[in-house]
């Protein structure tokens, strides 16, 4: 069977989407959602990932540092250096989308679908001649991908989802689709998010809180067991739904507290478990770690308590360094190729034209040197001062000084000679020895 066939056979005909519509079910009929050991459907469990606080502050803060490493348009070079250019009409796209918001915005909304679906989309809007005039975000959940039957026809077109009765097909040139990852269950055609095994580790930090917020909303008042001894006489249902709502009454909202009065022959005994019992505090610390490594961000940065039990000042730097290095400067580059691959070469120029579009990160913060690691970095290179009095008077906003343009390099500091019954000290027979071989020397 050559690949064209083999093609067509595993995927003629089938409508692929995000992984919660098809996944499994497309390829070899089972649940893409089940996680390994499990039979639970924990990615409907879990939800929009987005919406978790955890994932949320995670994506937050992603989404924050974006505007500080702007996109910029380069061309290589015949030394083999890329030259940087600041005015080019995909850079006005980028920076103003459209008349709706900022270039910002659309970076942040669709880093949210980007990490959270594992996939993105921008929509073209095109002028009179069909050329691209504007770009806008379109959620992920409202996109489904429909598969060609060839490698030609990778992707056929995309079904964009109006409102419950109405969908628009949408032809593969006319949106820019982001791909956080190749989804193997899709052949591809569609991404994966980083928080994919992680839906039952969502679903527990979910279960947490909302335990927490239960305790709380009920102004921490346990649940609790009525149960009547013998002696007391039999308790009909309705007797039982009376005592419940009786109770349920006497003890949460603004009433937590006040006295209660039960049955003859009744106990009212605590039931199921406090949040200390269940050692939940500690026990969600671990769930928060596993969604932070999955993104390569040390919860140090987005200040999850889990990092900031182990914050310094320090650490907090090399850790946000950490973060740009291994999340944000390989993410952006991602989506740097997927712009210049479906936008830039489509759009404004040819592949062998050699502009591509990148970010530029010199501006972030964390990445740069300090100005004292920079000074001891240069020092140590050359052995010592690298600037005469006048140039380093010249940067501090001081006047030159007379003989201040010779470099004082550090003189080596002068040997000290060991006296022999100077101080009243004697000398041992090492000191002894070395002080018979310096004079040998200088009297040779």
């Amino acid at each position: 069977m050559n690949i064209g066939n083999w093609w067509k056979r595993l995927f003629a005909a089938e409508r692929v989407t995000t992984t919660s519509d098809v996944g499994w079910t497309t390829l070899f009929g089972g649940g893409n959602a089940y996680l390994p050991g499990s039979n639970q459907n924990w990615e409907r469990l879990a939800g929009d990932v987005a919406n978790n606080a955890v994932a949320s502050t995670i994506i937050g803060w992603v989404a924050r540092t974006l505007p500080e490493s702007p996109a910029m348009v380069t061309r290589p070079t015949r030394d083999g250096k890329r030259e940087r250019y600041n005015e080019h009409p995909i850079l006005a796209l980028l920076n103003y989308p459209n008349g709706q918001y900022s270039g910002d915005q659309l970076m942040a909304a669709t880093i949210r679908d980007y990490m959270a679906n594992g996939n993105a989309y921008w929509r073209i809007q095109r002028n009179g001649a069909g050329r691209a005039a504007g770009l806008w975000y379109v959620p992920a959940s409202t996109v489904k991908v429909v598969a060609g039957d060839t490698t030609d026809n990778f992707i056929d077109h995309y079904e964009l989802r109006i409102n419950a009765s109405h969908t628009e097909s949408l032809p593969t040139d006319d949106l820019v689709h982001f791909r956080y990852a190749l989804d193997p269950l899709t052949g591809g055609r569609t991404g994966i998010g980083p928080f994919r095994a992680l839906y039952r580790s969502i679903v527990i930090l979910n279960m947490g809180e909302n335990f927490e917020a239960s305790i709380l909303r009920k102004h921490g008042a346990p649940g609790l067991y009525l149960s009547v001894s013998p002696e007391g006489g039999p308790m009909t249902l309705d007797e039982a739904r009376i005592w419940k709502q009786y109770i349920t009454e006497a003890t949460s909202g603004d009433r937590v507290g006040e006295p209660l009065v039960g049955m003859p022959g009744s106990t009212l005994q605590a039931f199921g478990f406090s949040p200390e019992s269940l050692a939940l505090p500690t026990m969600l610390d671990r769930y928060e770690a596993l969604v932070s490594a999955a993104c390569g961000i040390n919860p140090v940065v987005t200040g999850l308590k889990v990092g900031m039990e182990h914050s310094t000042y320090s650490n907090q730097e090399e850790a946000q360094r950490a973060a740009y290095e291994k999340a944000i400067i390989p993410m952006k580059g991602a989506i740097a190729a997927e712009i210049t691959g479906q936008l830039l070469y489509t759009e404004f120029d040819r592949p062998t034209s050699g502009y591509e579009v990148e970010y530029d990160f010199s501006g972030v913060e964390c990445l740069s040197d300090k100005e004292s690691d920079r000074v001891a970095r240069l020092t140590s290179a050359c052995g010592g001062p690298y600037l005469t009095p006048n140039e380093a008077r010249a940067e501090a906003g001081l006047d030159p000084i007379p003989d201040g343009d010779t470099l004082r390099t550090k003189q080596p500091a002068p040997m000290q000679a060991f006296s022999a019954g100077g101080n009243g000290t004697r000398l041992n027979s090492v000191q002894k020895a070395f002080l018979e071989g310096v004079n040998g020397e200088r009297t040779r």
